[in-house]
């Protein structure tokens, strides 16, 4: 659902500036506002996601599978809660 979201948003956001771009006599305001809303709904996003990208990849192999090879009730014991739902996520989706 979220892709569908985002890309429902981003062909909003190409479309407006397209229409920006033919009608260069919009208010400066709606500019500023496009500008502001680009920033803060299309880059940010991925900013966002490539500072988990490059930290995920920081993360030692082992320790990995170390957490993937753990049943769900040691998960629940040993980790925290963000650790346990990224985990019951991927063993979800494995």
């Amino acid at each position: 659902m979220f892709v569908i979201i985002s890309v429902i948003v981003t062909f909003l956001m190409a479309v407006t500036s397209m229409i920006i771009t033919k009608y260069r006599r919009i208010p400066k305001l709606c500019n500023a506002v496009y500008g502001v809303l680009l920033f803060f709904i299309c880059s940010l996003p991925l900013l966002a996601e490539g500072g988990i990208m490059y930290e995920l990849s920081r993360v030692d192999r082992t320790e990995i599978l170390k957490y993937c090879e753990m049943g769900p009730k040691k998960l629940a014991k040993n980790t925290g809660r963000l650790t346990r739902s990224l985990m019951t996520l991927a063993h979800r989706f494995d």
